[in-house]
């Protein structure tokens, strides 16, 4: 993926457009583009941000806390993150029991290019971009001034 830079700021390199989801629920956060002043890989964004932002809430709720926490980061600040609405994916939303619904928006945002960082809030906690694990939350392994996500393996 080749490097994106800010149009109203050009020392700001584009991560990623993040989403927050939970597997079977009819919920998806909203789109949080993040911009950083130079670069930095998703799993280095992601352990630079308080450890207590993590673990609860649907994704709307984790989707603020994402935002708030990135805005704080000097490298970020309040020009450094977007947040978008995305449109349904063919076929619109679901009715409230259509679980076969929230596997089709993960697959259309999977196909899409670039693929957005797909942050999934129930064990295993994985990040993925495409096809590709990125990383995963320890949560229960979590010790004190370790990092909170790990690369897989």
């Amino acid at each position: 993926m080749g490097k994106r830079v800010s149009r109203w700021a050009p020392e700001r390199t584009r991560i990623a457009d993040f989403i927050f989801y939970q597997p079977g629920l009819l919920e998806f956060s909203p789109v949080v583009t993040v911009w950083w002043r130079g670069e930095v890989e998703v799993i280095d964004l992601l352990n630079r941000l308080p450890v207590d932002i993590w673990g609860g809430g649907e994704p709307g709720q984790q989707c603020g806390r994402f935002v708030a926490a990135c805005a704080a980061l000097p490298e970020v600040d309040l020009d450094g993150v977007a947040l978008l609405n995305w449109v349904y994916a063919p076929g619109g939303p679901a009715d409230a029991d259509d679980v076969g619904w929230s596997q089709r928006v993960l697959a259309w945002f999977t196909a899409m290019n670039p693929p957005p960082v797909l942050i999934n809030l129930n064990p295993p906690f994985d990040v993925r971009r495409g096809s590709a694990v990125l990383c995963r939350w320890v949560a229960v392994e979590y010790k004190e001034g370790g990092p909170a996500w790990v690369a897989p393996g």
